[in-house]
């Protein structure tokens, strides 16, 4: 997967991220994950305008590929909101509680969305310091489900069944959510770690992480 090395942060950390692998992670259970995707458009905090400059100059920012846009988030120290196919337009950010290690099993083309789902890039956080902030589980029904809700539960609420004769079950995901940002500066380095697919990708990475990098390529 082609990535412009430029198109990486500038600022280095002193000590580089430690490199591992799945079996030197005990616990992985423990921690939900949210895996980066490629962006065909801007990125969601970006003006069209900066976007367009970009392609058209052919800046290394141009590059919006799965791996550039995990070291957006390291750099920025932020997960951004988006409201896209969320029911009702809550802007929230998604999680898995499908384990790192069985990910790979769950990666799938998505044709009505132009996107594949668990790419193997991502970053895993404690599942505790994100409930301290509000992430709860999905609550998967049907829109008889959705009319029993409360305000407050309906960010949390998606369709369990969609697609042709309800051939995509959206349960297995086991996704949870965080209403709005998740701003990263307060994350402990022991309470979270970075997840790309190959050693190249981790080294990449390892300058600008102040959490371990994950190789989860077998």
């Amino acid at each position: 997967m082609p990535v412009h090395h430029a198109a990486l942060p500038n600022v280095c950390l002193e000590n580089p991220a430690r490199i591992l692998t799945l079996e030197q992670v005990p616990h992985i259970d423990a921690y939900l994950v949210h895996s980066t995707r490629y962006q065909s458009g801007p990125w969601p905090d970006q003006e069209m305008d900066d976007y367009l400059d970009d392609l058209v100059l052919d800046r290394p920012a141009s590059d919006h590929s799965v791996l550039a846009a995990l070291a957006r988030i390291i750099n920025g120290q932020r997960l951004v909101a988006t409201g896209l196919a969320i029911r009702g337009g809550w802007r929230v950010v998604s999680f898995s509680a499908v384990p790192l290690n069985e990910i790979h099993a769950y990666r799938t083309y998505r044709p009505h969305r132009g996107r594949w789902d668990f790419e193997p890039y991502g970053l895993g956080i404690a599942r505790t310091w994100l409930q301290k902030r509000g992430a709860r589980p999905v609550v998967y029904g049907d829109s008889q489900r959705w009319n029993t809700l409360l305000s407050d539960a309906r960010p949390f609420f998606q369709l369990r069944k969609s697609g042709q004769n309800g051939a995509i079950d959206w349960s297995v995901e086991r996704e949870w959510r965080h209403v709005g940002d998740v701003q990263l500066e307060q994350l402990p380095d022991d309470a979270a770690f970075v997840f790309v697919r190959t050693r190249a990708d981790a080294e990449l990475l390892s300058p600008i992480s102040r959490w371990p990098i994950i190789v989860v390529e077998r």
